[in-house]
């Protein structure tokens, strides 16, 4: 996984996106657009939008160390069903 930062003029303001790119066990990968990164129920937790499908979010359990950088996890689906209700909820409009 490999993660880049870019800046973009918006009228007035600067904004900074933040990409991850996800690489998949048969060699293939998909950029990302980081939409949240946020707390929930004492985890923290990453919202992503793959660059192939705007109508789509991945939410992974997220953590970070200065050995393995960025790490992603997957979670249950009770678990998954709270914290995506939670995302759509706070973090979309």
């Amino acid at each position: 996984m490999s993660n880049k930062k870019e800046e973009h003029e918006h009228g007035d303001e600067d904004h900074i996106h933040e990409y991850l790119t996800l690489e998949w066990d048969d060699g293939g990968a998909v950029e990302c657009l980081v939409l949240a990164n946020f707390e929930f129920e004492g985890k923290q937790y990453v919202a992503l939008e793959p660059e192939d499908d705007e109508d789509d979010a991945y939410i992974y359990v997220f953590s970070e160390d200065e050995e393995n950088g960025v790490q992603l996890d997957t979670m249950g689906k009770d678990e998954f069903d709270r914290v995506s209700a939670h995302f759509y909820k706070h973090y979309t409009e």
